[in-house]
């Protein structure tokens, strides 16, 4: 952390005395009596001279007990801090730590007062609801509270430091102050002292008046004190219940959510921590942005999430379409079709007047809605797209809440390999059926994927029946592309593959494939290279637990469907040779010619990739449309249904090569 520390004792010390009086004698503060005449004063005797022996003593016992009370100010400072911090929180361990390593020195507060960093902070939790979460956590009454009470503690302990209104007591506590700052507390150089500024015994009682004042300045100030302390401890949780909630919290993965925060928190203890050391909190607002995902559908998201629950608010009920609805297209007329402009107007797909005429621009703004929806685009009603359109704002408004902790929680963002942190980015996401490469934190390419299928199948080594073709959740890097690949059949897809041999014995030698019986007797099928090898032309290896990795395919026609589920987990990828070609001559310094020369040769060639490019595998129901408005896709391995009904996380599996496989009963 590179906030300027300081001793936490400055706190404590940090009185203030502000007095800044102007200088006045002695005479100005004891006025005489009335005049007499001259010979009758003549007459009187010379009075005694007053001395300063008893305001000496008086004086030296004030500022002796001044010592003592400051001593035991500072030393019940820390006691203070710590019985602060031990009251109970999930962020009690780690607070504690922190201030321990600080001395006890403040972080949101110079002493008096609250740094900016604290305003910074307040806004930032204050916001937290726009990015989906909860903001009770954050207390947020309490914290307006706090920062009242403390203008209201401040001004209290402004006021207790004002000089004293009466000239001859701020003189007096002017004078001992230049005694306690620069004497030892010596008899004789304070009765120099005391005579320099024109008092004496007279003056005893008003060490009474000072000594009631320093009660009051030491009241408002431990009062002082003890406010800043409070706000900068509940600070301090709230800025780790934010970094928490914005970077460490899993609450929604499938497959390794944590059952509570409680965990959660238990579980990120050490990384928490690791964050506050690298915060700068003199730049807290800049500091705070590294928590927030860096992806660009983020923010537009925030904006989704605006728009939908504003809908949702509206007095105005949602257009309901009936059944009728589902048959209308270009050229229809009448009611349903006002409702249909009504509905769409909503939403804002459709601008003008409802007019109950399906024309061309209501065609086009059902072709966008469907676009936006992962349906059929034909600018038609049908079923699917009347249903919807009948699915009310507030679950779209969840939906986007959702794809907002999708985000935080990928890998993308809580990971090793953060969006952002390199050149070249790669992210699959399963639902959309889309890889996009990101280029300096542009999007450079996207290409249409087919993912695992969400079929229901059975592992013949365990005898488990489950969803074991689905294309799992992970983070690694494309280090290889290899042109003109092989394939190397797994056993458990080799088992379905002999099943055609039953109709066709040939069927490995049709389709080039070798078949070599190894010493243990078991069979090794590779496909060879060649324009039907399943894996296409060109494959992209990025090593994993999973034996998955991306390929071009000779069967494109999945392509050309909303719905692309069809591999056991790899992903086929449209345009694949396009994405190599990019990767090898733009990204790497290959040329278009040796490209193409080394595809020529029907020979397998791997190329090393120098620029390696991190690549994150996620699940979220919602994208962004280029019009920035929210895509909705289909929750295809129903992730999203499980966990709204309390199924996941799933249970782990014991069989390594079953991780992330849900089994069915």
């Amino acid at each position: 952390m590179r906030l300027r520390e300081t001793r936490a004792v400055s706190l404590a010390l940090a009185l203030f005395w502000v007095v800044g009086l102007v200088g006045c004698d002695k005479s100005a503060s004891k006025p005489s009596g009335e005049a007499r005449p001259a010979a009758e004063a003549a007459k009187e005797p010379e009075p005694e001279p007053v001395g300063t022996d008893k305001l000496v003593a008086r004086i030296q016992a004030f500022l002796e007990a001044w010592k003592e009370r400051e001593t035991a100010f500072i030393n019940g400072y820390e006691k203070g801090f710590k019985d602060t911090l031990a009251a109970p929180g999930w962020f009690k361990k780690l607070s504690t730590r922190v201030y321990e390593e600080r001395r006890f020195s403040l972080i949101f507060s110079d002493g008096r007062a609250l740094r900016p960093n604290a305003q910074v902070l307040r806004e930032a939790v204050e916001a937290v609801a726009s990015h989906g979460l909860d903001s009770k956590p954050y207390d947020l009454e309490a914290l307006g509270e706090l920062f009242t009470n403390l203008d209201a503690l401040r001004e209290a302990y402004d006021t207790s430091v004002k000089p004293p209104e009466s000239e001859s007591e701020a003189k007096l506590w002017k004078t001992m102050e230049s005694i306690r700052e620069s004497l030892a507390i010596d008899p004789a150089a304070m009765a120099v002292k005391l005579e320099e500024a024109g008092l004496d015994d007279d003056d005893v009682p008003l060490v009474d008046l000072a000594e009631q004042r320093l009660d009051g300045v030491f009241a408002a100030k431990a009062k002082l004190n003890q406010g800043l302390v409070d706000a900068d401890i509940s600070l301090l949780q709230r800025w780790f219940r934010y970094a928490y909630d914005m970077r460490f919290s899993r609450r929604a993965h499938p497959f390794m959510a944590d059952k509570s925060d409680g965990d959660g928190v238990t579980r990120t203890q050490e990384a928490l921590f690791e964050a506050y050391t690298t915060m700068d909190f003199e730049k807290l607002d800049e500091s705070l942005a590294t928590l927030i995902p860096g992806h660009p559908e983020y923010p537009k998201m925030i904006e989704g999430l605006k728009f939908y629950l504003e809908l949702a608010a509206l007095e105005e009920p949602q257009v309901a379409l009936e059944r009728k609805a589902e048959r209308l297209k270009r050229g229809s007329k009448g009611e349903h079709v006002e409702a249909l402009q009504g509905r769409l107007i909503q939403e804002g797909y459709l601008e003008g007047e409802v007019d109950g005429q399906y024309g061309a621009g209501l065609e086009t703004a059902v072709k966008l809605y469907q676009q936006t929806h992962q349906l059929k685009e034909t600018g038609e009603m049908n079923r699917s797209t009347r249903s919807s359109m009948n699915k009310d704002y507030a679950a779209r408004a969840e939906q986007v809440r959702l794809a907002l902790r999708r985000h935080r929680e990928s890998e993308l963002h809580q990971g090793e390999q953060r969006f952002g942190d390199f050149p070249v980015h790669a992210r699959v996401n399963i639902p959309a059926f889309e890889t996009v490469f990101f280029r300096d934190g542009v999007e450079a390419r996207r290409h249409k994927i087919v993912v695992g299928l969400n079929d229901v199948s059975m592992d013949e080594r365990t005898g488990h029946k489950g969803y074991f073709n689905r294309t799992r959740m992970f983070s690694e890097t494309i280090k290889t592309v290899v042109l003109n690949p092989t394939w190397r059949v797994t056993p458990r897809i080799k088992d379905e593959l002999d099943l055609n041999l039953m109709e066709e014995p040939d069927f490995y030698e049709k389709n080039n494939y070798e078949v070599k019986t190894l010493d243990d007797g078991t069979e090794q099928v590779m496909q060879l290279p060649g324009p039907n090898n399943a894996l296409g032309l060109v494959k992209f290896l990025f090593p994993n637990r999973f034996s998955i990795y991306m390929h071009d395919t000779p069967k494109k026609g999945k392509f050309n469907t909303h719905i692309r589920t069809g591999s056991h987990g790899c992903m086929r990828v449209h345009n694949a040779l396009d994405l190599a070609k990019w990767m090898l001559t733009e990204v790497e310094a290959h040329t278009p010619e040796r490209f193409d020369e080394i595809l020529e040769s029907r020979e397998t060639y791997g190329i090393a990739l120098k620029t390696k490019i991190p690549l994150t595998i996620d699940y979220n129901v919602v994208g962004v449309h280029e019009s920035g408005r929210m895509m909705f896709y289909s929750d295809v391995y129903r992730y999203d249904r499980d966990l709204a009904s309390g199924v996941t996380p799933y249970p782990p599996l014991k069989e390594s090569w079953l991780e992330q496989a849900v089994l069915v009963e």
